[in-house]
């Protein structure tokens, strides 16, 4: 694996401080047990301040706002995604995830085939495609771990 582009924690702390600033910062540094002082400067990056994992986590769980964690995941090389709660009840949410798959396939192809149309791929189209992509893999990943989630809820059921 590729070693990570640390300069992306900018980004990280941007995110973060952007996500403690809507929740609203006074709030969460009570909830997740900070002074407010304390917070406001590890979010600043200030000298001799450091913003630890578990605050980080600490912020993302009590705001909703995973951003940063996507912003980690992309230094990475990584793809992060929120998966549905499996409802093994209803189809509903299986059969629009198998919809969305299959609009991701069509339109990554259709991407793929339109880029090879003059037997070549620019940087451009490699580009474009290679998002398409990302994005059906991430659909293919969705909808496999929301099969897992319904069989281990449907264990020993019919």
């Amino acid at each position: 694996m590729e070693h990570a582009n640390l300069e992306g924690m900018d980004e990280v702390y941007d995110l973060l401080d952007v996500a403690a600033k809507v929740f609203g910062c006074k709030a969460l540094a009570g909830d997740i047990d900070k002074p407010y002082s304390t917070l406001r400067n590890e979010l600043a990056r200030q000298p001799h301040y450091k913003l630890g994992l578990s605050t980080a986590l600490a912020i993302m769980a009590r705001t909703g706002d995973m951003a940063p964690l996507r912003a980690i995941c992309r230094m990475f090389g990584l793809l992060c995604f929120e998966v549905p709660r499996a409802e093994p009840c209803n189809p509903i949410p299986f059969i629009k995830m198998v919809a969305s798959t299959s609009k991701s396939f069509g339109t990554a192809v259709s991407c793929l085939g339109d880029a090879l149309e003059d037997g070549k791929i620019t940087h451009a189209e490699a580009k474009a495609c290679r998002t398409l992509s990302d994005a059906l893999v991430e659909e293919v990943l969705r909808l496999r771990e929301y099969l897992d989630r319904t069989e281990k809820q449907t264990k020993g059921g019919t």
